[in-house]
């Protein structure tokens, strides 16, 4: 499972989910193929302007029974607790999950490029 990093559920404290979604007519505001630079430059220059939407969802905070109901989720009980998290904001921010990481998209990008 492709997820959410070890670094806030380590510890099983409770976190916040916070959701940010935008809307953009022409020039999307995720940052993933082109270098940094001139995407800031594309996306400065746009004046179409971008709708930002964001959601606090209520503490999530792990207990047993979410350990013990979801255990095939992870080996370890902070990848449960993050599968739980990532589950509960896709469905509602209306997000379709993938496994895909940042790293598939370069290697796609380069295999593009015939690098």
């Amino acid at each position: 499972m492709v997820g959410f990093k070890k670094g806030a559920f380590a510890g099983l404290k409770t976190v916040q989910p916070i959701i940010v979604k935008y809307k953009w007519k022409s020039v999307a505001p995720t940052w993933e193929g082109i270098p940094f630079i001139q995407h800031t430059h594309i996306l400065c220059s746009s004046f179409e302007g971008i709708e930002v939407e964001l959601y606090r969802l209520p503490p999530f905070k792990p207990n047993d029974y979410l350990f013990e109901t979801h255990k095939e989720q992870g080996k370890e009980k902070w990848e449960v607790f993050a599968w739980a998290v990532r589950q509960a904001m896709a469905e509602h921010g209306g997000f379709k999950l993938t496994d895909q990481t940042n790293y598939d998209k370069c290697q796609y990008k380069d295999f593009m490029r015939g690098k």
